[in-house]
């Protein structure tokens, strides 16, 4: 479910143009802890949104002690606002990013983001500076009181226009710089397994599960606790449901109606 944050002047703006989301009140955070068991916290469209702390997180927590509060983090691209404000030319951060057989930085997706109106590049995942980035950022998170992260544009094979695993989110096909030829399945597989360990070295405690699409994660489920498809993830518990921990529902996948979306 989304909900509604439109401000209430309705004239406000932030500093990218779009209206600023307002903060939750008390009650309507309870009604979402007593009506999901797994809520994300994704600010991706409201950059300067207002983020959940740890009081409302440890007072839905106390309403539904089965609830977990998952982050969104980006692992694909750098235009997810609150997060990863770097970019492929800043003159420090090239390397992070991937290339094509052209030497162009990798693209992601034909539009540009919402918020400032610029293209998406996206991350290699075998890089060790974008690994010890998204660690960093999940034991930050966790920290705060959120249960874990909510890794989006995971998939074990390259998300290009021949990906046979993903949805095809790339415009041309990245290059493995450990080998200058273009990545195939199973060493795009090797890299982001590589990432998902780095984020769990990093953060221990911290509960990762994976962005659903189309199956394309599954094969990455084993380094991960699970994955949620945010596309039906729409719904309260339905009469007689029956929740299950993260350790207990082997991906989540069909298991009734598990997430709510603080969107």
């Amino acid at each position: 479910r989304a909900l509604d944050f439109r401000p209430v002047d309705v004239t406000m703006r932030d500093r990218y143009g779009n209206p600023p989301k307002r903060d939750l009140p008390a009650d309507e955070l309870l009604r979402m802890a007593a009506g999901y068991d797994i809520v994300v916290d994704d600010l991706r469209w409201q950059p300067d949104g207002a983020a959940l702390d740890g009081a409302q997180i440890a007072a839905m927590k106390a309403a539904n002690p089965r609830l977990r509060v998952l982050r969104y983090l980006g692992a694909l691209t750098n235009n997810d606002g609150p997060i990863f404000n770097i970019a492929p030319d800043d003159g420090v951060h090239g390397a992070w990013f991937l290339r094509d057989g052209s030497g162009d930085f990798v693209r992601a997706y034909e539009e540009v983001a919402a918020w400032d109106a610029k293209p998406s590049y996206a991350f290699d995942p075998a890089s060790i500076d974008v690994r010890n980035m998204a660690g960093a950022w999940a034991r930050q998170f966790a920290k705060l009181g959120y249960d874990g992260v909510l890794l989006g544009g995971v998939s074990a094979c390259a998300p290009a226009a021949d990906a046979v695993c993903a949805s095809r989110v790339l415009l041309s096909h990245p290059l493995n710089k450990a080998t200058n030829r273009p990545y195939t399945d199973a060493d795009w597989l090797a890299a982001t397994a590589g990432l998902l360990q780095a984020i769990r070295h990093a953060a221990p405690t911290a509960l990762i599960f994976l962005e659903g699409d189309t199956g394309g994660e599954a094969p990455l489920l084993g380094y991960a606790d699970g994955s949620v498809l945010l596309s039906l993830a729409a719904a309260a518990r339905a009469p007689g449901y029956a929740p299950c921990l993260p350790s207990e529902c082997h991906g989540l996948a069909g298991r009734g109606k598990l997430a709510g979306e603080h969107a």
